[in-house]
């Protein structure tokens, strides 16, 4: 489910090394869903050295017992940064 690795958590699918050629430092994702694709490529992205930001409401949930408030403790828990559009709208007009 991960941008980052496939399922078995150990094979990757050759994105971090793709940005890190290219000098990316910080990844921005969204997408569905936010409790399994984007939270687990969130969390990879971290562990591959990245910045990670998830915007929250370009995201939907699965949210099946929980997963949601899961997810968004272990992201948090790791250093993902969330954030909305709106307060990303907000920070580029200030610049």
């Amino acid at each position: 489910y991960s941008a980052f690795l496939e399922n078995d958590q150990q094979t990757t699918t050759g994105l971090a090394a793709y940005l890190q050629a290219r000098g990316v430092t910080a990844v921005v994702l969204c997408g569905l869903a936010f409790d399994y694709c984007v939270a687990y490529s969130a969390l990879d992205a971290i562990a591959a050295g990245f910045q990670c930001t998830v915007v929250t409401d370009a995201c939907r949930s699965i949210d099946l017992d929980g997963s949601a408030a899961s997810a968004t403790a272990q992201m948090i828990e790791r250093g993902v940064s969330l954030t909305t559009s709106g307060q990303i709208i907000e920070q580029l007009s200030k610049t």
